[in-house]
């Protein structure tokens, strides 16, 4: 492995890690037991616990649920995008046809429960 490729892989683990960080806090500052969320998941415990440490990828449906439980938005997991790297107005303007559709999939992942 060379050093361009050992940056790379400490990179993705850093943003791992503060993924997985910033997923706890929220958790912990809406004073949710990781039980509860887990079983509102319908994950274990142990396989939240393993998220917010960084041991396990977190997949996007989960992130997606995640933010749904704890009543904030998926950008919440995310550190800010560096300069030079944003969305461009296309993308926002995909972004915005699929916000009907994400509500619809709530709807139906949830069956129209209420969040935590």
């Amino acid at each position: 492995m060379n050093k361009k490729e050992d940056k790379i892989r400490q990179a993705e683990k850093d943003i791992k890690y503060e993924i997985s960080d910033r997923i706890q806090a929220v958790r912990k500052a809406k004073n949710l037991p990781a039980k509860t969320v887990a079983n509102y998941l319908g994950i274990s415990r142990s396989a939240l616990t393993h998220i917010e440490t960084g041991r396990n990828n977190v997949s996007g449906a989960i992130l997606w649920k995640l933010a749904i439980a704890l009543n904030c938005n998926v950008g919440d997991f995310f550190p800010n995008t560096p300069e030079g790297f944003s969305l461009t107005k296309s993308d926002l303007e995909k972004l915005k046809e699929e916000d009907k559709r994400s509500v619809d999939f709530a709807k139906r992942c949830f069956n129209n429960k209420n969040n935590l």
